[in-house]
């Protein structure tokens, strides 16, 4: 017997439910994905960058871009880690946040992998 579209969805993906958030530039805080992932669900991002936009070289790694900041994460060259940056356009505390959901964001990823 065929599996469902959604069973075959959850298992290709590793994920509990099946729900993929629909990323939303701006309007999709990092706090939706992380508690959409948390339930089992597709936690999504506005955008996901892999290249550099100005002159297309890799990163080495990913950067989130979203309407009040950003945050990249690579690995080290010399250590066994993943190295975390960010900037936050609305000051000291937002910038925490990022970079708490940033590290929720990376282990899980890479808890997957």
């Amino acid at each position: 017997m065929r599996k469902s579209a959604a069973t075959e969805f959850c298992t290709k993906y590793g994920l509990k439910l099946p729900i993929l958030l629909a990323p939303m530039a701006g309007a999709c805080p990092a706090s939706l994905s992380i508690a959409v992932a948390n339930a089992g669900g597709m936690g999504a991002m506005g955008a996901l960058m892999t290249s550099a936009p100005g002159d297309g070289n890799p990163i080495g790694g990913v950067k989130v871009v979203a309407k009040d900041g950003w945050f990249a994460a690579r690995p080290s060259g010399t250590e066994d880690i993943y190295k975390i940056y960010a900037e936050s356009f609305k000051g000291e505390g937002h910038l925490k946040r990022i970079q708490e959901e940033a590290q929720v964001i990376v282990g899980r990823a890479l808890g997957a992998a």
